[in-house]
């Protein structure tokens, strides 16, 4: 089975050589590595040409920048691998992290999407393993939405190739939160799923220039626009499900964002993705604006105590 690799490179110099290392020296070893790089304006070509000159395994893919999303489709245009595992360029893999994969290939059979948990680093003495926490080792994509902890993040997932290729499903472009967009129609267009119970991944927490740092309207913007555009496109493939309109619902009505916002930004970007049509088509369109406003006080309120936590423990 052979493993391509996609790891997304913008200006990230000082964590790529840490990201690339551990993959070049995985245990498994029948993997490409595709290094794109989004129009980098630091030192990132250098490292990149470094890794492709003393691993034969390394292909540099060089572009405009166009973002994250644009990054990861241009190098899924390269990979000829059996399955697809992304990786952000400020991350890192376990050394066994592919091992893990291939095993579970073997002992389990061929799944569309193979899922697994991942490290959370934010310091060396303080880090957080965030699990799936599935009941059974594979399941359908209904049933592994509904009944697991369901992350959406695409570099926490092995995908088969095959099985994109037939979906068809690229992330979206120039938008913020694409793995919304994109592993939600993934798992539930899926008849088979994988899950190993180990983290696998080591996401790096409270980098500096990091996307997530900063919230903005398009943060709100995009978010809300990533569960409009997960309902119509399973929709149309006539995949809805009661437990998935049920989730369609409360991300609007408890908006990632919504305890950093003023409620009126948070209302704003539901009128632009036109939410209302949605809720309209779910029946939920009473009350919605009452309980957009609610589930925004109460994650006001927990914000607010949060701050006033962090305060006090500096003092103490």
């Amino acid at each position: 089975m052979k493993i391509s690799i996609i790891v997304a490179i913008y200006n990230i110099e000082d964590y790529i050589d840490e990201c690339v290392a551990s993959i070049i020296s995985q245990s498994y070893d029948n993997f490409e590595l595709i290094l794109v790089n989004d129009g980098s304006t630091d030192n990132s070509q250098i490292h990149l040409d470094m890794w492709a000159c003393t691993d034969s395994r390394v292909k540099i893919v060089n572009k405009q920048n166009a973002g994250l999303s644009s990054a990861r489709n241009e190098g899924l245009k390269y990979a000829t691998g059996d399955y697809i595992l992304f990786v952000d360029g400020d991350d890192w893999l376990d050394k066994d992290a592919l091992q893990s994969a291939q095993s579970f290939i073997v002992n389990n059979g061929e799944v569309d999407m193979l899922c697994f948990d991942y490290c959370a680093y934010y310091t060396k003495e303080k880090t957080k393993v965030h699990s799936y926490k599935a009941q059974q080792t594979c399941m359908d994509g209904y049933s592994f939405f509904e009944k697991t902890d369901f992350k959406v993040t695409a570099w926490s997932k092995f995908y088969k190739k095959t099985y994109l290729d037939k979906v068809g499903l690229l992330f979206l472009k120039g938008r913020l939160h694409e793995d919304i967009s994109y592993t939600v129609p993934l798992c539930l267009c899926a008849q088979k799923v994988g899950w190993i119970n180990k983290p696998l991944y080591f996401y790096r927490q409270n980098r500096e220039g990091s996307i997530m740092r900063n919230i903005s309207y398009k943060n709100v913007l995009d978010f809300s626009h990533a569960i409009c555009f997960d309902y119509y496109f399973l929709k149309e493939k006539k995949r809805l499900t009661p437990y998935f309109e049920k989730w369609v619902m409360n991300s609007f009505y408890c908006s990632c964002f919504s305890g950093y916002v003023s409620l009126r930004i948070l209302v704003k970007a539901m009128q632009e993705n036109k939410v209302l049509l949605i809720a309209s088509d779910l029946g939920q369109v009473k009350f919605f604006w009452i309980k957009l406003a609610y589930n925004h006080l109460i994650m006001r309120i927990k914000t607010e105590l949060g701050i006033m936590k962090r305060k006090l423990l500096k003092t103490v």
